[in-house]
């Protein structure tokens, strides 16, 4: 069920995990005080083994919740994007996250993405590479 959208107003915990046959990337934030960590961890591990980033970056929590807020996130809840017929390949999506004191946003999807998807993960990446794209809007 699609939720009212709203706004982002404060963000507790994010995970956006994309995943193809051969790859899988995911993006992780915490929190530390008025900043984000925002980490990348890329490929499959094994579960005895500690995942280690292969990037990270600080990013202050209004540029990142201004980001959430472009993309549009608040009305990705409940998405569940089916696989399209005649597709035979693609990438899989699953997306979770915290935000303004509890109220959990969750979606997921197989070569099927809500709108703003694609802005949000060149976002995350841009932010990684030292350009807040959430401060460039």
């Amino acid at each position: 069920m699609l939720f009212k959208k709203g706004k982002v107003e404060s963000i507790e915990s994010f995970r956006l995990s994309i995943s193809g046959m051969r790859s899988k990337d995911e993006f992780e934030v915490s929190c530390e005080g008025s900043d984000v960590k925002l980490r990348q961890f890329v490929g499959y591990h094994c579960s005895d083994e500690p995942r280690k980033p292969v990037s990270e970056a600080i990013c202050d929590a209004e540029s990142f919740i201004g980001l959430l807020n472009d993309c549009g996130v608040m009305g990705w809840d409940g998405f569940h994007g089916s696989h399209p017929r005649n597709v035979l390949d693609g990438e899989m999506f699953t997306f979770e996250a915290l935000v303004n004191g509890g109220r959990r946003i969750y979606a997921s999807g197989s070569a099927n993405f809500p709108k703003g998807f694609w802005d949000l993960r060149n976002g995350l990446r841009e932010i990684l590479e030292g350009q807040d794209s959430a401060r460039n809007r």
